[in-house]
């Protein structure tokens, strides 16, 4: 009897130890992990830097689209490599030749064609003071003769003074050489680079 009251106890001892051990370790439910979506990345606007445009001044001229108001428009060129070893006084007499050239044997114009001219004569290079807005290669004031083939006064009825109307009577230096076959003619021009060209500009006024 007294060792059938001694297991009991002991199995009690037992049950006891175990509640106990059980209730200090408690069973720990394992949480599932809920996976957070990732935030979509913000977008970067960058704003492209504002450009202010330059206005083009009205003052300064284009001379590239600029040609001479006089006969037909006739602009005179020459090729760059075509003038090596000339000066630029040598340049623009060339140029000058090859506009009155065409005046002489091409223009149909009555106003300005020629029947010859002679005697250019570079008198003065005009400086670069602000003046020609530094473009051209040189600006000069040119004297020749020409005869004009439209008519000539005291010629084939036409009296002389008779303000006869083309273009080279208002270039000429004086009256005066309205009674003489050979007409003296002044006039300022320049020339300027063109692409692989010099180009001629006649420039009444300009520097004088």
């Amino acid at each position: 009897m007294r060792k059938i009251r001694n297991r009991f106890k002991q199995l009690i001892v037992a049950s006891s130890i175990i509640v106990f051990v059980t209730a200090c370790n408690p069973a720990t439910k394992t949480q599932e992990s809920i996976a957070t979506p990732a935030a979509p990345p913000i977008a970067t606007i960058t704003f492209a830097p504002k450009i202010t445009e330059t206005p083009y001044p009205t003052d300064v001229p284009n001379h590239f689209e600029q040609s001479d108001n006089r006969g037909d428009g006739f602009i005179a060129r020459v090729l760059i490599t075509d003038t090596e070893g000339l000066n630029s006084q040598e340049i623009l007499t060339r140029l000058l030749s090859i506009y009155l050239e065409h005046y002489k044997t091409e223009s149909q114009d009555p106003d300005i064609a020629i029947k010859d001219y002679k005697d250019i004569n570079v008198v003065k290079v005009i400086k670069d003071d602000n003046n020609y807005d530094g473009f051209f290669e040189i600006v000069a004031y040119v004297e020749f003769s020409i005869i004009h083939v439209g008519g000539l006064p005291g010629e084939g009825g036409i009296p002389i003074n008779s303000g006869i109307h083309n273009d080279w009577v208002t270039l000429m230096i004086d009256s005066q050489g309205l009674d003489n076959l050979w007409w003296h003619i002044g006039s300022v021009f320049g020339y300027f680079r063109d692409g692989e060209y010099f180009r001629l500009r006649m420039m009444p006024g300009w520097g004088t």
